[in-house]
């Protein structure tokens, strides 16, 4: 599609009426595993508003949820990447000569970028090229099933099918935009992906996309689109913010306006397979936990022996890895945490240095420290 026919097609977009969106469909479908969210500014107001998407090229699977894979990947464990070896468990996959940027895990291998942005899928056996992203590599991938999604170059969303080895989804991304929200240099990108439904960050909000219908709209219209963190099993976890005095909790509901259940706001938060728990933390800091939901009750395992232990990736619903950091050589250990033994043990026993480590979460570690 040529420059000239994006542009006639948006200006046709916005002038169409706005129509309330339909929520409950767009995000009834699928879980989700991965936060995406960066430095919080400025205040909130909830809306759901209508946003007319212009798809560029779609090959539609037919189903609205994430397609399961068969490609030996399914289970979730103990995994990090060091340049370029991605380590699952007890095996280590080579992308050489590829650095790895960022990666997601889908259940038929692993999607990383590297650092120019272009987009690779290594299944154990192949490492093949299948897209360009920009240049943050920021990727979203559920907690089963084969989906993957990211933002290219071009501004435009992709989602890929690591089953089929097929797009499923490109669809324009960008847009100016609306009065009193905020977008910064940095463009669109994605949030989440939720079985058939992917989230990402426009001029208009955080739209919601249903890869079946290849229809979607805006579900949160915040003035900051950094205030969605999570989506899962449909449940939004995002900051709530009466006003710019008060202090930002974070609501966790399927309701995108709720304003309870409310948790002391974290930098970042991430729920566990089917939304029983919230992992959250702070950015640069160790001072998070894993909260209950529906009790909103503290149930943090602890790490004994440890200067810190920060979450990185969920394995179920009820265990996770952290990142153990041993303060006298900061050398990193991969934590298994058990919520319901309350506690965390090494698996394995080290992964390497603090600067030197990237984790399945889609987003290139700052400074290595494994937190987004």
């Amino acid at each position: 599609m040529s420059t000239s026919l994006k542009e006639l097609l948006t200006d046709e977009v916005r002038d169409l009426p706005s129509a309330p969106v339909p929520v409950a469909a767009v995000i009834s479908d699928g879980r989700r595993r991965l936060w995406r969210h960066r430095a919080l500014r400025g205040t909130g107001a909830f809306a759901a508003v209508a946003l007319a998407a212009l798809v560029v090229h779609v090959v539609p699977d037919g189903s609205g949820s994430d397609p399961a894979g068969s490609g030996g990947f399914e289970q979730r464990t103990a995994t990090y990447a060091t340049s370029s070896t991605i380590h699952y468990g007890d095996r280590v996959i080579d992308v050489s000569p590829h650095s790895v940027w960022s990666f997601v895990q889908t259940d038929d291998g692993f999607v990383f970028t590297t650092e120019s942005g272009d987009v690779y899928l290594a299944d154990g056996d192949t490492v093949d090229q299948i897209g360009d992203g920009s240049d943050d590599g920021l990727l979203v991938a559920d907690d089963s099933g084969s989906y993957v999604a990211w933002v290219d170059h071009a501004a435009e969303l992709v989602v890929y099918d690591t089953g089929t080895r097929q797009e499923v989804t490109r669809t324009v991304a960008a847009g100016e935009p609306s009065d009193g929200v905020y977008l910064d240099d940095d463009g669109p990108y994605v949030v989440a992906l939720d079985g058939g439904t992917v989230y990402w960050r426009t001029g208009k909000g955080v739209v919601a996309w249903d890869v079946s219908t290849q229809s979607g709209g805006v579900l949160v219209a915040h003035q900051n689109q950094f205030y969605v963190h999570d989506v899962v099993d449909g449940m939004i976890a995002q900051i709530w913010t009466p006003d710019a005095e008060r202090p930002r909790d974070l609501v966790v509901s399927a309701d995108p306006n709720a304003t309870n259940p409310r948790f002391s706001m974290e930098e970042n938060s991430n729920l566990s397979p089917s939304a029983r728990y919230l992992a959250a933390g702070d950015r640069f800091d160790t001072d998070g936990g894993i909260f209950d939901v529906t009790s909103g009750d503290d149930v943090t395992p602890t790490a004994q022996g440890y200067a810190s232990a920060m979450f990185v990736q969920w394995i179920d619903d009820g265990h996770y890895v952290a990142r153990g950091v041993l303060a006298q050589d900061n050398r990193v250990d991969l934590l298994t945490c058990s919520i319901a033994d309350r506690q965390c043990v090494p698996a394995p026993p080290s992964a390497g240095l603090v600067g030197e480590i990237e984790f399945p979460m889609g987003e290139h570690a700052p400074f290595g420290l494994g937190v987004s």
